[in-house]
């Protein structure tokens, strides 16, 4: 039973890292995005 439980829970801080890096990639993504606007402005 204990197993299980640190298995779960192991498994939720997986998905919890995951989450986290989506966020940062979208975020990073975003600011690619407007990096990119900026310079098409410049020329």
């Amino acid at each position: 039973m204990v197993k299980n439980r640190e298995k779960s829970f192991r498994k939720s801080q997986k998905n919890l890292k995951s989450l986290l890096t989506t966020k940062k990639q979208s975020a990073k993504l975003a600011v690619n995005k407007e990096q990119m606007q900026r310079t098409e402005y410049d020329h």
